[in-house]
């Protein structure tokens, strides 16, 4: 899925290139290269805070509720935990000739 797919899913604006995403993860620690970040804001951290983090693991791009300094591509949005749900939804509904690679 392209990083402008997922933005157009969530309905935020994209700032930086138009990558091509791998999966998914809401954890910096767990991050892989070619991954979506996911910057989750909880009652006690906000993950926007993690988003340097993110790309040093090999993260491609990020999904933030605010700017951040960063030269990571990202897509801001107003909450970052309805567009992890939106992600999964359109993420859901590609089809699969979309999602699978048969060797």
């Amino acid at each position: 899925m392209m990083l402008s797919d997922c933005a157009e899913a969530v309905q935020g604006k994209l700032i930086g290139a138009d990558v091509a995403i791998t999966s998914v993860s809401i954890d910096t620690r767990a991050i892989k290269p070619g991954q979506l970040y996911i910057a989750i804001k909880g009652h006690n951290f906000d993950g926007n805070e993690f988003v340097d983090q993110a790309e040093e693991a090999g993260a491609i791009a990020a999904i933030v509720h605010k700017g951040v300094k960063s030269t990571l591509s990202h897509i801001i949005v107003d909450d970052t935990r309805l567009a992890l749900a939106e992600l999964a939804g359109a993420w859901l509904s590609m089809p699969l000739s979309c999602l699978l690679k048969v060797i």
